[in-house]
């Protein structure tokens, strides 16, 4: 095999070499960033998860499971449907089974029916905040943040819902207290997350707006070649006639 001993050549390679270099730096720092979103995202709910559990009032349930606290208190709800304690204690057994729709409307019968100085007041509404923010996630598909993950369109307004619902009851929760850190921190978070799930839904629109513009343009194509196909059969067809 012939050596090339040529400069420019020399050059040319240590050129090529390099911009293969840069290439795959970038691509590895996407990837460590969107790992790093990820993982936030992940950190962050488990962080909800975590501040509904830290406002258990299951001190007299210890020896129960969820699924037996949940239908002794379902019972006690029936005699007493307003009892913001009761509520707020079923919502958060329905937390552990991950049964968010029952939950979000458990805490909100405990903050609709509580006096306005009691402090499970201001927990109900926060707790109902943070399942709205689970649920509006627990029906995506893992890595839903990759463009490559498709989510069907019902699932995505779903979520994007349970977002927008979650940030109002934060707001509620900040107009009663102000200072309250938790509430401002799960907001902020919430934020974002309902900006990455309209991100997404755009995403997906722009992808099904470009598939159907192909799709049309392909359909035209082929009209266009049977229309011409047509056209040079008719022609020979006119020809055999004159002959």
């Amino acid at each position: 095999m012939k050596i090339i001993n040529n400069p420019f050549f020399t050059f040319f390679v240590k050129k090529n070499k390099m911009k293969a270099l840069h290439a795959s730096f970038a691509c590895r720092r996407r990837q460590q960033a969107t790992f790093a979103r990820i993982t936030a995202l992940s950190l962050f709910l488990c962080f909800l998860f975590c501040s509904i559990n830290a406002f258990s009032l299951f001190t007299d349930y210890s020896k129960l499971t969820p699924s037996e606290l949940i239908q002794m208190l379902e019972k006690k709800q029936i005699d007493n449907p307003q009892n913001p304690i009761i509520n707020y204690n079923l919502g958060t057994a329905y937390c552990k089974v991950k049964n968010f729709t029952q939950a979000a409307s458990s805490f909100n019968r405990a903050f609709s029916h509580a006096q306005p100085t009691d402090p499970i007041r201001n927990r109900s509404i926060f707790n109902l905040a943070t399942t709205l923010t689970q649920k509006s996630t627990a029906s995506l598909p893992q890595n839903w943040e990759r463009p490559d993950v498709k989510i069907e369109d019902a699932v995505l307004d779903a979520a994007i819902k349970d977002c927008q619902e979650a940030i109002a009851s934060y707001e509620k929760l900040l107009l009663l207290d102000p200072a309250d850190t938790k509430g401002q921190t799960n907001k902020k978070y919430t934020q974002e997350l309902l900006k990455k799930l309209q991100a997404k839904k755009q995403q997906q629109q722009a992808q099904k707006n470009d598939q159907q513009q192909k799709d049309k343009d392909k359909d035209n194509k082929q009209q266009n070649q049977g229309k011409g196909k047509q056209s040079g059969q008719d022609k020979q067809q006119s020809k055999d006639q004159e002959n």
